[in-house]
């Protein structure tokens, strides 16, 4: 496959005391004529819960190799790692939900003032997908289309779990002496790479070999362990989530919406087999959308850039 080379940018917001890691990857186009070019589509790539900016890069190799073969359309893709993981900022407390909107408000800004009138698309894989659809309500004039893979929120929840939650978020508080969170330790990268694949099956040992590479941190105990913060694993908040608020910005969305699903995923379980009302919850979630589709993928587990990043890179050109 090809390795299309990316450039690294490190963009600081000193007001907030926050470093955010960004990578640019240009296909058929380069950073010196991209300001001047209307063929240029802009695509920010926003990952997951526990995972990197970098691991976009099996997609893009697949954009780049199709791309050569096929068409000459003009990317520019930017991915970031969000606050505390990868090689962005790390803050060692617990960390909030809402802030990660507020970040991709402000790269978003960074690279599009709000006197430009250029619509920006977005690709988002869990988290990072579930940020796109409240991220596009909240700002409707700025976002033209989005992708969004399994981000589609949590599951509905009771009060009756508010006392459980809130008993958990006091002991790690633990009377202001914050109870720091720890990581499953490896041996080795090899041993952090077949625990990659233990943990899903379809990764392939190349694809696995290049995650690890950004994926695994050596701790000062020079054991294996995530890239990311620790305290990530404390950020379950004592409220509940409310679907309903979700739903009302994703009413204010104007954008055109890919809505993917993996066939193989946890999600498509919850909501299919796991859950009573699944079935209904998932389809009334797509109805808040005013342009969506629906695109089914076969044999993908929840990481479809993983499993199907050719699949992946198809839809992304098909798409934009």
């Amino acid at each position: 496959m090809i390795k299309l080379t990316s450039k690294a940018e490190f963009i600081n917001f000193a007001t907030n005391n926050l470093t955010l890691h960004c990578q640019h990857w240009y296909i058929n186009c380069d950073e010196n004529t991209i300001k001047n070019d209307a063929e240029v589509k802009t695509i920010f790539l926003l990952h997951g819960w526990m995972d990197c900016s970098a691991s976009w890069q099996l997609v893009i190799d697949y954009l780049q190799q199709n791309n050569s073969n096929k068409n000459n359309k003009k990317y520019h893709f930017i991915a970031f790692d969000w606050r505390g993981f990868g090689l962005s900022k790390w803050f060692n407390t617990t960390y909030a939900f809402v802030d990660n909107l507020a970040d991709l408000d402000a790269i978003v800004h960074y690279f599009f003032p709000q006197d430009n009138t250029q619509k920006i698309n977005i690709v988002g894989h869990s988290m990072g997908g579930f940020i796109a659809t409240l991220y596009a309500g909240l700002r409707p004039q700025k976002v033209g289309k989005f992708i969004t893979l399994e981000g589609f929120g949590l599951a509905p929840s009771s009060p009756e779990v508010l006392p459980t939650n809130f008993e958990r978020w006091l002991s790690i508080k633990n009377y202001g002496n914050e109870v720091s969170p720890k990581f499953h330790q490896h041996n080795s990268k090899a041993d952090f790479m077949q625990w990659l694949i233990h943990k899903n099956s379809r990764l392939t040992l190349e694809r696995a070999e290049f995650l690890t590479e950004h994926l695994a941190i050596k701790n000062d105990n020079n054991k294996y362990v995530f890239n990311a913060d620790a305290f990530h694993k404390n950020a379950i908040p004592p409220t509940r989530f409310h679907l309903e608020d979700a739903k009302v910005l994703w009413k204010k969305v104007e954008a055109e919406v890919l809505w993917v699903l993996a066939k193989n995923s946890w999600v498509y379980d919850d909501f299919f087999h796991r859950r009573e009302n699944g079935k209904e919850d998932y389809k009334n979630r797509m109805q808040h959308f005013k342009k969506i589709n629906e695109i089914l993928v076969e044999n993908s587990s929840h990481m479809l850039h993983y499993d199907q990043p050719e699949k992946i890179a198809e839809l992304i050109q098909n798409f934009f």
